[in-house]
């Protein structure tokens, strides 16, 4: 009948002016309610990803302070190069795999049995060496998948000043930090979803 008159069905908030009321009040308190969730997990995810950087930034100093401790300490060793048992026990020390690399090949590794395996590869990352070398950056980060991150930057790995690169991987830091944005969203879920059945329960108690 509508449909034949030219007329069209018009679209209702509620039966009653109240219900109606309350539907604007809803969706007028639940719309600042999604942006502020959204604002709230974007800075989250940031200040955790600025705070995994730093992270690995630190552990870079520790590495390299002690390297230059050991070159010290061994200046008259012979056959005292950092190898992939002073490099495994470095990596203990900051609790992260480390890798070494010279004129783009691995000399070193805290996880020889990887490379073994061939799962990952014995050569530089091109773009890191661009970003090294070329690039004149202090370090540079770079994901090979989608569930790794691996910090890189130059390194004196010998008395005579070769410069290397050492590679410190993140992973396990990153999913700490994932793991960290997930409670986060989580928390925002279920308080927005609390503040709006509250809000719907005190609407339909004044309606």
């Amino acid at each position: 009948i509508a449909l034949r008159t030219g007329a069209l069905p018009r679209f209702s908030l509620g039966a009653t002016f109240y219900g109606r009321l309350t539907v604007i009040y809803l969706l007028t308190a639940l719309i600042p309610l999604v942006a502020l969730s959204y604002f709230v997990t974007r800075f989250s995810t940031r200040e955790l990803d600025r705070d995994l950087v730093t992270d690995g930034l630190r552990s870079l100093q520790t590495v390299r302070r002690m390297v230059d401790d050991y070159l010290e300490v061994t200046q008259n060793v012979e056959e005292a190069d950092l190898d992939d048992d002073v490099v495994f026990w470095l990596s203990k020390v900051i609790r992260q795999e480390i890798t070494l690399f010279v004129d783009g090949r691995r000399v070193a590794t805290s996880t020889p049995e990887l490379f073994s395996a061939g799962l990952v590869n014995e050569r530089l990352d091109g773009r890191v060496h661009r970003a090294i070398f070329l690039g004149r950056e202090a370090y540079d980060l770079t994901s090979p998948r989608p569930d790794a991150l691996t910090l890189s930057a130059p390194l004196a790995v010998d008395r005579e000043g070769t410069i290397g690169v050492i590679a410190l991987s993140l992973a396990a830091h990153r999913r700490a930090v994932t793991l960290k944005t997930m409670a986060v969203r989580d928390a925002i879920l279920i308080s927005t979803c609390l503040t709006v059945l509250l809000l719907a329960v005190v609407g339909w108690l004044v309606a």
